[in-house]
């Protein structure tokens, strides 16, 4: 009977736990590929960058004070662009100015999934520490292009481009996730959160610092 008893009362304090959430996240720092392009005879090496930083849609469930499982989904890009000034040209009686352009970008779209630790570190159950550890599946979609552009000396408006060269690939690629951070009860059920994370596959690895915010229900 003992037994019965303690079974209902962990089961029901259990149950009070429990919750899910909802949140964002917004991330910027360092990233590390393999997709470079060079253009050797006009002299040109793009190498994109992370650019507008990383941005994550997550949620997760709650299981005890102490774990949760959560899921995310992330968007981000790389960019790099070089531009030259070629000289000026006339077509139909006007005069262009003719510039060369060269563009590398990969866009990806991220998720995963990751169980969750955190444990309060004040008493008032304000502050509370979290380390995450989880699996990655991105799609990496690269593009690289490079294109005449003439325009209209007395009218910027009136231009026209000539495709010199595109070329695209698309990888998608398990890795692996690594994250830590604090997180601060703002109001009610409402957190903020400052974090750190690392993620690694075959095409890319980041090290990003990020800000968050998620609700409780």
């Amino acid at each position: 009977m003992k037994r019965i008893i303690l079974f209902f009362l962990s089961l029901i304090s259990y149950c009070a736990y429990s919750s899910a959430y909802i949140g964002i996240e917004y991330g910027y720092g360092s990233v590390n590929h393999d997709y470079k392009v060079n253009y050797i005879q006009d002299g040109v090496s793009l190498d994109p960058d992370i650019s507008n930083g990383k941005v994550s849609l997550f949620g997760g469930y709650q299981f005890t004070e102490q774990f949760a499982l959560e899921f995310g989904y992330s968007f981000f890009k790389f960019e790099d662009d070089y531009s030259r000034t070629i000289g000026t040209i006339s077509y139909s009686g006007r005069d262009y100015i003719h510039e060369r352009e060269w563009d590398a970008r990969v866009n990806a779209d991220q998720f995963y999934i990751a169980p969750a630790f955190s444990f309060y570190f004040d008493s008032q159950e304000k502050w509370k520490a979290n380390i995450k550890t989880g699996v990655t599946y991105t799609q990496y979609h690269s593009k690289s292009m490079s294109y005449d552009q003439y325009e209209y000396i007395l009218n910027d408006d009136i231009e026209f481009m000539i495709n010199r060269h595109s070329n695209e690939r698309k990888n998608n690629e398990i890795g692996f996730l690594i994250g830590t951070g604090v997180d601060y009860n703002i109001y009610d059920n409402l957190w903020l959160g400052l974090s750190i994370s690392y993620q690694i596959d075959e095409f890319s690895d980041s090290t990003l610092a990020g800000v968050s915010a998620y609700y409780r229900f």
